[in-house]
């Protein structure tokens, strides 16, 4: 095997973020017959697929002080064999922004329309560098924050054939949640929900001590609608 990470199952590496691993799992469910004293007579394995992981860093410095995710980084988006099911984002005060992509092998037609969520956009911009990005929300008088997560998802229908093996994909169900870690050195540290599109999903977590400063998180999510 080669050194180095050079398998970009979903074609995402651009200038701004460059593939850091990638990895391939063969998946499958599996079907027993037992006999009367409860040993298997017999197995079949069903339902075969492939799930893939690509994670990916920023390393550009972005324009005028923000850098935008790959413009294909979208739910049900089809690389090659590939369709894109989720992925996630990070960004924190200590290290640049990572994107991690999660996708499965697609069955059916290549004319098939699937449905498409655009996670780029959702998420919109971040902050470039080794900057924490409020996502989704909006923080709060005195209060700061530490680093900052979404998770971006979609749900897949598979339809298998009359031997078990799946004959067509149908994606659907797209929707984002975020969350922040707050902090705040002289009062309660608070967030609010991005209005424009997102919805606070409870109230902040918030904990104070004598040891330390006050801290929190805040948890937002988006349902999203399909392009296509």
């Amino acid at each position: 095997m080669s050194f180095g990470s050079t398998t970009d199952h979903f074609t995402l590496e651009n200038t701004d973020w460059e593939l850091q691993s990638s990895s391939k799992t063969p998946e499958a469910s599996s079907a027993q017959a037992l006999n009367e004293f409860g040993d298997v007579d017999a197995q079949t394995e069903y339902e075969e697929t492939e799930t893939v992981e690509c994670v990916y860093k920023l390393v550009s410095n972005g324009t005028d002080g923000s850098v935008s995710l790959p413009v294909n980084f979208k739910g049900g988006y089809k690389s090659g064999d590939y369709i894109i099911t989720g992925g996630s984002v990070n960004t924190s005060n200590t290290e640049r922004p990572t994107l991690t992509v999660t996708g499965e092998k697609y069955f059916g037609a290549e004319t098939t329309v699937l449905r498409v969520y655009d996670f780029a956009t959702a998420i919109g911009p971040l902050l470039a560098l080794k900057v924490a990005t409020a996502i989704g929300f909006v923080l709060g008088v005195d209060t700061a924050l530490n680093g900052s997560s979404v998770s971006a998802s979609i749900e897949v229908a598979r339809t298998l054939d009359s031997e078990g093996a799946i004959a067509v994909t149908d994606t659907y169900n797209g929707r984002l949640e975020a969350s922040g870690e707050l902090v705040s050195s002289s009062a309660a540290p608070s967030a609010t929900a991005d209005t424009s599109s997102w919805t606070l999903a409870k109230d902040n977590d918030v904990s104070q001590e004598n040891t330390g400063y006050g801290s929190g998180t805040v948890n937002v999510y988006q349902n999203l609608t399909a392009d296509a």
